[in-house]
């Protein structure tokens, strides 16, 4: 079909010729579009407006060959507490840099696409940023297949005990002290609390729960997904240089 709607959120809009827009959409249906709107930078234009980064709504396109035009848009949430407290608006842009470097063009992911808005949503409604953003991670490469077991050694395979003294590689392997010495990778200590947090937040939704998070645990949270997000991406994010620091 030619002409056809999808839900979708902007990720990223860019600048395109002397009018237009350049946008990157997340639909649940063709996973990552990018399509010009045309003209919307002029100041009569009803679109131009309503074509923010992290905007949700429903979009009307036109394809010609590989390429797509936005025609219409509704906007149903624009986000407006996120976009008017500049911590939030940090977070919300890194998983947008995240998607942007994760996911394929036109390629269904209906559950990765309710994750993203779900995760707008409680960026929106809570207080715990730093939370939001590992859970929304954990969930990203769980989604992909790419969240391991962490509740083991990686070598003898004994489930955690709450007084291990766990040691983690570079890509993620877990290592008891008994066994680290089989690692000959450069290790760094992460707590069994931060292990037990991240299974929780790999298995449930927290969208209605607030959890008291210690500042030691979320940091050691953070070093473990940053070491699988950041083999997943074969990069590392930009955005998360300048977020505010776990205390």
């Amino acid at each position: 079909m030619r002409y056809f709607s999808t839900s979708g959120i902007i990720l990223r809009k860019q600048n395109s010729g002397e009018n237009d827009f350049f946008l990157t959409l997340l639909s649940p249906e063709h996973g990552r579009l990018q399509a010009t709107s045309r003209s919307s930078r002029k100041i009569t234009s009803l679109k131009g407006p309503h074509l923010d980064p992290l905007n949700y709504g429903t979009f009307q396109l036109y394809r010609s060959g590989d390429r797509y035009t936005l025609t219409e848009c509704q906007i149903e949430n624009t986000f407006p507490v996120i976009k008017a407290d500049l911590e939030k608006s940090l977070y919300g842009l890194t998983i947008c840099e995240i998607l942007l470097k994760s996911i394929q063009d036109n390629q269904e992911n209906q559950e990765l696409f309710q994750l993203f808005l779900r995760t707008l949503e409680r960026l929106e409604s809570s207080d715990q940023n730093h939370l939001t953003l590992e859970e929304f991670k954990i969930k990203l490469l769980k989604n992909s297949g790419s969240w391991p077991d962490i509740g083991v050694c990686n070598y003898c395979q004994q489930r955690w005990q709450a007084d291990d003294d766990i040691w983690i590689d570079r890509i993620g392997n877990l290592n008891c002290l008994d066994c680290r010495h089989l690692n000959h990778d450069k290790l760094d200590s992460t707590s069994f609390d931060a292990v037990k947090l991240a299974n929780f937040l790999a298995e449930y939704t927290t969208d209605q729960i607030k959890l008291n998070i210690k500042p030691t645990q979320l940091f050691d949270l953070q070093k473990i997904t940053g070491i699988f997000l950041t083999n997943y991406l074969h990069c590392e994010l930009k955005g998360e240089k300048i977020l505010p620091s776990v205390s």
